[in-house]
């Protein structure tokens, strides 16, 4: 579940519904990973419009969940919710990428998602990456376990 990734669900508080109050909503979302010889190593990087829900609803609560299966990035051939088919929840804080750091993660995101470099200059797209803060693994039978961000970001 490394870099290379196409898009999975990245929930986070909706709050665009007027009067009904806030609800926990799931959106797919494509992201990319720096791998550890990267520039930005250990993040993970996406690229919005401020026109999309999602970025709206993160600028009001930053607070997200992205989830990632093993049945997508690795051709798991199990179940998706057989434990032997591993499932990461990264958690934290959606935050815009510095200045200084956006040619870097575009070079990433733009190395998984090709099709993102003709959307510079349309609809204001900007960068972000997860600033995690817990990461939950479940990669076998016995139970989940809660990973060290700061290794997990480190690539160890």
């Amino acid at each position: 579940m490394g870099g290379g990734e196409q898009g999975m669900q990245c929930s986070r508080v909706e709050v665009q519904l007027g009067n009904t109050g806030q609800q926990l909503l799931g959106n797919v979302v494509s992201f990319a990973t720096a791998g550890p010889d990267a520039q930005v190593p250990g993040r993970v990087f996406f690229y919005m419009t401020p026109m999309d829900p999602t970025l709206q609803d993160l600028r009001a609560d930053a607070r997200c969940t992205l989830t990632v299966s093993a049945l997508q990035s690795e051709g798991c051939s199990m179940d998706p919710e057989d434990p032997t088919c591993a499932k990461l929840s990264m958690s934290g804080r959606m935050v815009k990428v510095a200045d200084e750091d956006v040619p870097a993660a575009k070079e990433v995101l733009f190395a998984v998602h090709p099709q993102m470099a003709s959307w510079t200059g349309h609809h204001g797209f900007e960068v972000h990456s997860l600033d995690m803060n817990d990461i939950f693994l479940l990669h076998h039978y016995g139970g989940a376990a809660h990973v060290t961000v700061g290794l997990a970001s480190c690539g160890a």
